[in-house]
């Protein structure tokens, strides 16, 4: 059997073997991540390079502080508004929700901070592995796995700045301007707000705020879409290389697509591959996994209230408010969707790599070289899971358990209110 030392001294020498590289590499990275490059980049999330000036990183620490002032002052007034000064409880019920998503943002934007050094070396390693993709049929599998997670990317964002576009700029600007008691019209924001030293009704504050809520939302959208999206290019990166590992298992044996290799190089390619997948998903788990709790937890309770205001404003006819929060809803469950979705890959797929093991023609090998592939097949037989929290499992059966649960607190919420 291969010992596991000799293991470890191919994994620590890997970046250092002479293979023939992808010579497209290059453009293959900046199609599987330009998309999500394009959206955290610009709120500074985005990781940055390992050598950069220092006017760079100064200017990366200016936007990523002027991400919290924005997030901060969409939070701090309109708690304040709905807190000291609102009296209606249906326009209290009705801040709720935009609040609850404000502070998930508020986390997801700490996590990504704190855990930036992880977020570069997820980066880090995909970028490895597509510069040293060596076969045709291997590079094509990354690009099938890269065109899934650019269409979940790209779907992420248009229902997310769709949805809060519509609420942001376009519900408040139709909305009938209603005259005080003192005969004074008053402007509508997209959230109200209490301030302490100024009248955000009087011109041009009013437009300076208005314009500042815009920008906390460019905030807000980019990140919520952008972590969603990394998460799935992550996660169809793994599908991708689960998918090569096992077309690797099946020509184990013969060695027909790498007549050069010995078998124990091609076990060793197997054992190199398989720890990369798996070192790959624990820095995953260790970076989303507060934010998919937040996401799972968050989003029971958000998605109640946006259904509870799409009836409440399908009885009023209020058709703008209507769809905008029809599509933030559409949007927030595509969200859930995708982590459940790639939680549920991740854990089939890695999976599959031990009964692709086992289905190898291992019976036409000598019983010494057979044996070397019990640690992998016992290893692949352990489910790997992405978590909440490492509290659930993220799967199908969770997206179920969450859509079943917002029904039931909107059930609740329709009957005390309506």
């Amino acid at each position: 059997m291969v010992g596991i030392e000799s293991c470890k001294r191919i994994l620590s020498t890997e970046d250092k073997v002479q293979t023939e590289q992808n010579k497209n590499y290059k453009s293959d990275i900046e199609y599987a991540l330009k998309l999500n490059r394009w959206l955290l980049n610009p709120i500074s999330l985005w990781p940055l390079p390992s050598h950069v000036s220092a006017l760079k990183k100064i200017q990366f620490k200016f936007i990523r502080t002027m991400g919290w002032f924005f997030l901060a002052f969409l939070i701090i007034p309109t708690s304040l508004h709905t807190i000291l000064v609102q009296t209606d409880p249906n326009v209290k019920l009705k801040m709720i929700g935009p609040l609850g998503f404000c502070v998930m943002v508020i986390v997801k934007f700490f996590v990504f901070v704190v855990r930036a050094k992880n977020i570069k070396i997820c980066v880090d390693h995909v970028v490895a592995d597509w510069r040293n993709v060596n076969t045709i049929e291997d590079r094509e599998i990354m690009i099938d796995s890269a065109r899934i997670a650019r269409l979940f990317t790209a779907a992420s964002a248009l229902f997310m700045y769709g949805g809060g576009i519509s609420y942001t700029i376009i519900l408040p600007l139709t909305r009938s301007k209603s005259l005080s008691s003192d005969n004074v019209t008053i402007k509508v924001l997209p959230y109200p707000c209490y301030f302490f030293f100024f009248d955000p009704q009087i011109s041009p504050i009013y437009e300076l705020i208005f314009l500042a809520y815009i920008l906390c939302n460019i905030v807000r959208y980019s990140t919520t879409s952008g972590v969603c999206s990394l998460a799935v290019v992550f996660a169809m990166h793994v599908y991708g290389q689960c998918q090569v590992l096992m077309r690797l298992l099946d020509d184990f044996v013969d060695g027909e697509r790498e007549k050069s290799s010995t078998l124990h190089q091609r076990l060793a390619n197997v054992v190199v591959r398989h720890l990369r997948i798996l070192r790959l998903i624990s820095t995953m788990e260790n970076i989303f996994n507060e934010i998919f709790l937040i996401e799972v937890v968050g989003c029971t309770f958000i998605l109640c209230f946006l259904g509870y205001y799409c009836m409440t404003d399908l009885t009023e006819s209020e058709t703008v408010g209507l769809i905008a929060y029809f599509l933030l809803l559409i949007s927030l469950t595509f969200n859930v969707f995708a982590f459940c979705y790639i939680g549920e890959l991740i854990t089939n797929q890695c999976m599959q790599i031990g009964q692709a093991a086992y289905m190898t023609e291992w019976y036409r090998l000598e019983g010494k070289n057979a044996s070397n592939l019990i640690a992998l097949i016992i290893i692949s037989n352990r489910p790997v899971f992405l978590t909440a929290g490492r509290m659930i499992n993220l799967s199908y059966n969770s997206f179920c358990q969450v859509i079943k649960s917002s029904l039931a607190y909107l059930n609740i919420l329709r009957q005390v209110t309506m």
